[in-house]
């Protein structure tokens, strides 16, 4: 995963040649092109996993088309694909039934403002002062003070 210097000739060759690949991480390939998502699929009929984590190039409509042909895929992870709406999201999950999509966030966000996602502000960290006891303070008998 992360490996952003794979080319799209790398993607065909893996999609033409690579029938017996399981497991296929190429998140972060933000330009990802639904043409090569569709040569992995048909190509490599044993995946079963995918991560394709933001991979932000990729239509709604190729990955409506593209998932249920993987006939064998058991996880797939689509966090940060802004182009997929929940409602195609639905439409996968209840087409491919025994597939597990995982699904952060639909975009990047800034860890320092998650406003949209929370709906308000994220309070501060309170501290909490703890009261320190007076010193030199001396017990009456019966031991109160």
């Amino acid at each position: 995963s992360g490996c952003t210097g794979l080319s799209q000739k790398t993607l065909t060759t893996i999609g033409r040649y690579c029938e017996w690949v399981e497991e296929l991480f190429v998140g972060k390939l933000r330009d990802l092109k639904d043409e090569h998502l569709f040569q992995v699929v048909r190509g490599c009929p044993r995946l079963r996993l995918l991560d394709l984590t933001g991979c932000s190039s990729l239509s709604e409509q190729a990955l409506v088309e593209a998932i249920p042909l993987a006939r064998k895929l058991q996880r797939i992870c689509l966090s940060m694909i802004p182009s997929l709406s929940e409602h195609a999201l639905d439409y996968l999950r209840h087409r491919a039934k025994g597939v597990t999509f995982e699904r952060h966030l639909s975009r990047w966000c800034d860890p320092n403002n998650l406003k949209l996602y929370l709906g308000s502000e994220v309070p501060a960290a309170r501290t909490k002062k703890v009261k320190e006891g007076k010193k030199g303070k001396k017990k009456k008998k019966g031991g109160k003070k």
